[in-house]
């Protein structure tokens, strides 16, 4: 051994040195910053009333698209004798507060003329 570079561990712990050394050159300290303070996740679930006859898990799913939310799960209650939507739908979506609300969600939906309650 001809150097001791135990100094650059003095004050960071594990977690820290372990992300150092995953750390890419290609993007930028702003882009590790921003994921280190992006753990605020919440789940939620809507529950939608009010579809039509033909709707399903991907017309719903459809419909949540264009927002900073990962769809966890989107489900049609679905008449198992006619294979037809009963007009009700339960979606989980998972988010960060800090990035995004459902508010733009609930609003998107409440403009087609759906209920949901939170």
């Amino acid at each position: 051994l001809t150097h001791d570079n135990s100094q650059k561990l003095k004050g960071h712990t594990p977690r820290q040195v372990h992300q150092a050394h995953l750390k890419s050159s290609v993007a930028g300290e702003e882009f590790y910053e921003r994921a280190a303070n992006n753990r605020d996740w919440e789940v939620a679930e809507l529950f939608i009333s009010g579809l039509g006859g033909d709707a399903d898990d991907r017309s719903i799913r459809h419909m949540c698209q264009g927002f900073d939310l990962q769809i966890v799960k989107a489900a049609a209650e679905m008449d198992p004798v006619c294979n037809r939507c009963q007009g009700r739908a339960k979606v989980t979506v998972r988010y960060n507060p800090r990035r995004e609300s459902i508010d733009g969600l609930v609003h998107k939906f409440q403009a087609s003329n759906l209920k949901v309650e939170v």
